[in-house]
């Protein structure tokens, strides 16, 4: 058996590298840090620019492309894999149609994620509705392939980019102030007027009520919450308050306190909130 000596392995690594071994791995070593740099390079130029909630999934694009040529370079130094990286490199716009035409549809996915990225008509936290179909929630998380939404009910909707990219998007909370209407029927007996100035009342006494009126329109008197008939309905006289909050995430709270104390204090004065009921008459025939 043949005694190995310290000569004899640098020898047999020095056959691994298209140089020397000490050449071969300092110019590893070398090629990777200058990776990295570029990548940390890169990040803060994509942060510094593109300053959303989305960042996620041009930063995962990004670092990938820039780390995989990073090592395809840093394998050149290595003779076994010398030739694979060749041929990567000399192939690599057959190895980019083989991809489109094979894998489609997870390329239109990934592009349509990075113009969701860049385009920003929804970011991670938004409440959306995707109209084409019943998909709606709050963005949970926006990936390569797929955008993931979170329902109040907690449950997830895991829709592809194509198609959030290719339809028309409600996006609820896009908007720094929302309108919500309140709506709510009396009798034809009840006091209509009273009724009104029930409603503006606890409407404008709620801490979540936003006034969106104009400097202009304080000076002309124009009311802060303006409610209006609706309808004069078969069994009610509709009314309908237009009203204002700062945010999405306050509407249902808003009209919830508005319902309880609007229905507690009509009973409190008599006006009465009509609902259709029928009654049931029984004939019986004489023995």
């Amino acid at each position: 058996m043949e005694e190995i000596t310290f000569e004899t392995f640098m020898n047999w690594l020095d056959g691994l590298f298209v140089q020397s071994a000490v050449e071969g791995i300092l110019a590893i070593i070398l090629v990777l840090i200058v990776t990295l740099f570029c990548w940390k390079i890169a990040k803060k130029i994509i942060r510094k620019h593109l300053v959303n909630k989305n960042l996620d999934i041009i930063l995962n694009i990004t670092k990938i492309v820039i780390w995989t040529f990073g090592i395809l370079i840093a394998t050149r130094q290595i003779k076994a894999l010398q030739d694979l990286a060749l041929v990567l490199f000399s192939s690599s716009g057959v190895v980019v149609v083989v991809l489109g035409l094979s894998a489609q549809e997870t390329m239109n996915n990934i592009i349509s994620g990075v113009m969701i990225a860049w385009n920003k008509p929804f970011e991670i936290g938004d409440y959306i509705r995707c109209v084409d179909n019943s998909a709606e929630g709050y963005v949970h998380a926006i990936e390569l392939r797929h955008t993931i939404l979170r329902t109040f009910e907690n449950h997830l909707f895991v829709v592809p980019n194509s198609i959030l990219n290719t339809s028309v998007i409600e996006n609820y909370t896009m908007a720094e102030k929302q309108c919500v209407f309140f709506d709510v029927g009396i009798s034809y007996e009840s006091d209509l007027e009273r009724a009104i100035e029930i409603i503006r009342d606890i409407a404008l006494a709620h801490p979540l009520f936003y006034d969106v009126r104009t400097k202009e329109d304080i000076e002309n008197g124009v009311e802060p919450v303006t409610v209006r008939v609706q309808a004069l309905a078969d069994f009610s006289v509709k009314l309908r308050a237009v009203l204002w909050v700062e945010s999405f995430n306050q509407r249902g709270s808003y009209l919830s306190d508005l319902r309880k104390a609007v229905k507690l204090q009509f009973d409190k004065e008599g006006i009465e909130i009509p609902y259709p009921y029928q009654n049931t008459i029984i004939h019986t025939k004489e023995k």
